[in-house]
């Protein structure tokens, strides 16, 4: 197995021989392009030395930072290119989360750090690097609650949650002021356990910084409760339903209060 200490100032790109390798350096998202392959760079003294990708291992939780690469070098699309390390195996220390503040619908959220933003007028998403399919959405309506569905609270704010079975992906509906707004896990999100995880991080810190209406005041775990099976909450949490007739609630530590 070849090994290189990230490379000398100046190290010429042909002495990566293809195969396997181990190599140290910065890792760097690359822009995208249609005629190389890579979604990112390796950096050594400032130099790029080689483009990284990777179908196995998810990159961007290491995006500028020093790693350790272990993969399998090969060339590019252009020979004359840069070659590419496939890595299979990553050593370093991932940035786990940030906050992300959304002007456009005056809320701020915990969730990972390697997400891609989007947005525009009406619409924040956010992607992984070197794809542009959302992962995650923000979007607003004029339309009503959705009529059914799951109870949770978000920001002290009654919301309602629909699952897709056919695709494993999930919406959350609440109301605030004149508008519905929809935070949305969408399919290719679904199907990888972090962003689900993410997702998940993003319900539970999301904290809307100006609020004209007051409805439930609630910290908690916001678990489901109730129901058919009659589950408990935790033992310094209350089980609060949206109405007299629902079955289903929602675990929190405080009680419902009014403007």
């Amino acid at each position: 197995m070849l090994f290189l200490e990230g490379c000398q100032m100046g190290f010429p790109e042909h002495l990566f021989s293809e195969g396997d390798a181990e190599v140290k350096g910065i890792l760097r998202r690359a822009h995208l392009s249609a005629v190389r392959r890579g979604t990112h760079v390796l950096e050594k003294d400032g130099s790029t030395i080689l483009y990284v990708e990777s179908p196995t291992v998810r990159l961007q939780p290491y995006e500028d930072q020093e790693v350790l690469l272990m993969g399998t070098v090969e060339r590019n699309v252009d020979p004359k290119d840069l070659s590419v390390l496939v890595v299979s195996h990553v050593e370093g220390r991932i940035e786990q989360e940030k906050q992300w503040n959304v002007s456009a619908f005056s809320l701020r959220f915990h969730a990972p750090s390697w997400w891609v933003r989007h947005e525009d007028a009406s619409r924040v998403f956010f992607t992984v690097s070197g794809s542009f399919l959302p992962i995650v959405g923000i979007d607003r309506s004029s339309d009503p609650l959705p009529a059914s569905g799951d109870f949770l609270v978000v920001d002290g704010i009654p919301a309602i949650r629909l699952f897709y079975e056919t695709h494993g992906g999930q919406q959350v509906f609440l109301k605030r002021d004149s508008e519905t707004v929809i935070l949305t896990l969408t399919q290719d999100g679904a199907e990888d356990p972090s962003v689900r995880s993410g997702f998940l991080r993003m319900l539970r810190t999301m904290k809307f910084m100006e609020q004209d209406s007051v409805v439930v005041q609630s910290s908690g775990s916001l678990l489901p409760c109730g129901g058919p099976r009659g589950l408990l909450c935790l033992e310094d949490e209350y089980c609060a339903f949206p109405s007299l007739k629902a079955e289903t609630g929602v675990c929190v530590h405080h009680t419902t209060t009014s403007p």
